[in-house]
């Protein structure tokens, strides 16, 4: 009398199959490559609506004051910044120019809060620097960590692109603003 089933070697080879293929699967997707291009997409977009925030603010107002010097850094780590100094995470994302951006966006901000970096870490995170006055310029930069934007810190117009292979150098940002050499 014969018995219908599967052996046990045959359902250890197909699970052997089923192993091999999910582990090329994971390794053509690359789930941590596409985690951080989304994160630098994020940071993209955020810098620009911030840019787009101080530029239109400026253009309703022309007494718009622009911040001297750094804003505030609201990163959760207190790993000292080269051009931020702290203020709080209720605070940091004040847009009536105590947050991290140095600018009162006034009494009808386009954005609600500032923005912080998905990741909001000593190594990612947003900084704002700016000359001061009503004509002031202004620089707002953020790090990208994907190696798909990478190109985009090193080919920005800014000052801050000696860039290398280990992604988080202290002069390698990404910068949009007015202007992209400030200290």
């Amino acid at each position: 009398m014969q018995t219908k089933g599967f052996t046990l070697i045959e359902l250890l080879i197909v699970i052997g199959i089923i192993a091999i293929l999910a582990t090329a699967v994971l390794l053509v997707i690359n789930p941590a490559q596409i985690l951080s291009e989304t994160r630098d997409t994020q940071r993209l977009s955020d810098l620009d609506t911030v840019k787009a925030a101080i530029n239109l603010a400026s253009y309703n107002d022309s007494t718009l004051v622009f911040g001297a010097g750094p804003g505030c850094s609201v990163v959760l780590l207190a790993i000292p910044n080269p051009f931020d100094v702290d203020c709080s995470a209720a605070s940091g994302r004040a847009v009536d120019g105590t947050g991290w951006v140095k600018v009162n966006f006034g009494s009808s901000p386009s954005v609600a809060t500032l923005p912080l970096d998905p990741t909001n870490t000593a190594n990612y995170s947003y900084h704002y620097k700016g000359s001061g006055g009503t004509n002031g310029t202004f620089e707002v930069d953020g790090r990208l960590e994907s190696a798909k934007h990478r190109a985009k810190m090193v080919d920005d117009g800014g000052n801050k692109n000696t860039c290398t292979s280990t992604f988080v150098e202290d002069d390698c940002w990404y910068e949009v603003g007015t202007k992209l050499n400030q200290a």
